[in-house]
């Protein structure tokens, strides 16, 4: 593996001055997901994700129910799977390298899909349960599951602001929906699709 490929995607003060397009390939590149990788990653960070390898092919009908690995998708002309092809899915009729875009309806694909809404009530349950309810817990884990990192300051602040923020003032603790609507907003954040 080349010493490029193993660096990491931050980039540095003094090197963004040298070389700000990076055309010298001192920090790895961000690059978006496949639309299978999104798709996966929705299944897999909840806990949905079945791992089990072989079997039949997914029927484009069942792919937001199905929770198999996105390989197993049927690729035809006449059947593409929607939300993979809203992230780039692969082309029946040629074979190229992908190029990857950042569209409108992907970020509507996100907040409105059926996988995207079971993923956040799956995950949302399971941080609940885990954290007992602590806001500081569930926000920690929801970002370090969700983003694979900690918040930092200021996000820590404005997520516990939003779920301790509260119409009702009788209210103590966050409801349900308070924490699923955290999780949708950190699965619609960038950084999940994007890999560094």
């Amino acid at each position: 593996t080349s010493s490029t490929y193993r660096m990491a995607g931050t980039a540095s003060e003094e090197n963004s001055k040298l070389d700000p397009d990076n055309r010298y390939y001192w920090k790895k590149s961000a690059l978006r997901m496949e639309g299978e990788i999104v798709r996966d990653n929705l299944l897999f960070i909840p806990g949905r994700l079945d791992p089990q390898m072989g079997g039949p092919d997914i029927d484009n009908t069942q792919a937001q129910d199905s929770i198999r690995k996105s390989i197993y998708l049927r690729h035809a002309h006449e059947k593409l799977v929607e939300f993979v092809q809203i992230f780039d899915g692969p082309s029946v009729s040629e074979c190229y390298m992908r190029d990857m875009s950042v569209q409108p309806h992907q970020a509507l694909a996100m907040a409105n899909s059926k996988l995207t809404f079971q993923a956040t009530e799956a995950l949302t349950e399971k941080l609940l349960k885990e954290t007992s309810g602590n806001v500081d817990d569930f926000i920690q884990q929801a970002f370090l599951s969700i983003l694979s990192r900690s918040p930092d300051a200021s996000e820590q602040k404005m997520c516990r602001e939003f779920l301790t923020h509260s119409k009702e003032k009788s209210q103590v603790k966050p409801s349900e929906d308070q924490f699923q609507l955290l999780v949708t907003v950190l699965f619609n954040h960038n950084d999940f699709v994007t890999i560094r």
